[in-house]
């Protein structure tokens, strides 16, 4: 498959990196309470038979909603930004006609209560399309509301968006590569809360690090169309891993960040909120920030300039969440020096959520337990995603 050459301004070339951190980074987190018991929850969990059937039959619920489940989901999502306004005020804006983008707005949960909140308010959004894998779109939009205005489109295919014009004609989705950003203007609200779906068929190129584009994509046009001191909110997973510290103290540099896990819902697995609010996307570390994630994002999409499956390894996070291709000059030393105590103030939370969480599960309580094996890898899905 030929590829398009890497932008000068994306710097070196794509390169294949592992994480080795672990060790040095629960070294740091050891003695604290909550990653203690979180960690200790979570290996008792794999033991679990009923584990695995409790997760398997959510995973197959999401995977194939019937109307019921549909509008289900969609009440939950409205309670869990109800949860989320409550704790961090992410959804209130002293001005009245406020501007959303909504990246990955199905079903529409979160637009929903944005504009109860806020009576004024636009939206501008994205939904992936039905015959791609996409979800239903069910709060009013387009001619039954035309303060919501959406766009059917898979994000991670913006390539103007991310830098990158021009794409090989004998690239197999060339042709996919051509969307124009639809939009005009800036927003005081962005929601980037997709997450890749199961139901999602993606071209086997892609297929390995599609959590990582779609991520990446969101922050890019996030941080692109954000107005100055606007607010985001950013779905993540695995607060103590490598590549979301390393997001989280990028996002530090240049907004007032707080973390949210709901209690009611999905609070068994390790996803979390990022709000980042007073966003300064005009200064050199957002700059600096936005170039990273685009060359990030042509890494996952095109492997390398000389081609290439890119294909990441498990000890390389399964590209799950957003990797700026490494803080240049930062090891973990240093980020844990500078960045350590605050985080820890902001994973505690989140942590201990989790681990009550999993300590009341029904499931948990079983007698019945499995062989003891390998719980790493692909298993490791049980505890990040529902």
């Amino acid at each position: 498959m030929e590829t398009p050459a890497l932008p000068s301004e994306f710097g070196t070339s794509c390169k294949t990196e592992t994480d080795d951190t672990t060790p040095q980074l629960n070294a740091y987190f050891l003695g604290e309470p909550a990653f203690e018991e979180l960690m200790q929850l979570r290996t008792e969990g794999w033991k679990r038979e009923a584990g695995d059937k409790h997760f398997e039959t959510k995973r197959a619920v999401a995977d194939r909603p019937d109307s019921k489940v549909k509008h289900a989901f969609l009440r939950m999502m409205k309670a869990i930004a109800e949860e989320m306004e409550d704790a961090t005020q992410a959804f209130s804006f002293t001005k009245k006609r406020i501007r959303i983008l909504d990246l990955c707005i199905a079903p529409g949960g979160f637009t929903a209560f944005a504009l109860q909140k806020n009576h004024m308010a636009v939206v501008d959004a994205f939904s992936l399309p039905n015959n791609e894998g996409g979800h239903d779109i069910l709060i009013p939009h387009g001619k039954k509301n035309k303060r919501v205005r959406v766009t059917f489109t898979d994000i991670t295919m913006l390539a103007s968006s991310f830098g990158v014009d021009n794409i090989p004609s004998e690239h197999p989705e060339a042709a996919r590569f051509g969307t124009p950003w639809p939009y005009t203007g800036s927003y005081n609200l962005v929601i980037c809360d997709g997450q890749f779906l199961r139901t999602h068929e993606v071209a086997d190129y892609r297929k390995n690090k599609e959590p990582r584009r779609l991520l990446n994509s969101q922050l890019i046009l996030g941080l692109q169309k954000i107005k100055t001191g606007g607010s985001m909110i950013v779905l993540l997973h695995k607060v103590e891993r490598w590549d979301t510290i390393q997001l989280l103290k990028t996002f530090s540099s240049f907004s007032d960040i707080v973390l949210f896990k709901p209690v009611k819902f999905h609070a068994q697995v390790s996803s979390f909120y990022l709000v980042a609010k007073n966003v300064q996307p005009d200064s050199a570390e957002a700059t600096a920030a936005i170039a990273r994630l685009k060359k990030s994002w042509f890494c996952a999409t095109f492997g390398s300039e000389q081609g290439g499956s890119g294909k990441e390894t498990e000890d390389n996070n399964n590209g799950e969440d957003g990797h700026l291709d490494g803080e240049d000059g930062e090891d973990v030393s240093t980020v844990l020096s500078e960045f350590g105590a605050q985080f820890m103030e902001l994973a505690r939370p989140v942590w201990a959520t989790q681990a009550q969480a999993l300590r009341k599960a029904r499931w948990m309580q079983e007698d019945v337990a499995k062989q003891s094996g390998d719980i790493t890898g692909e298993k490791l899905v049980k505890f990040d995603h529902e």
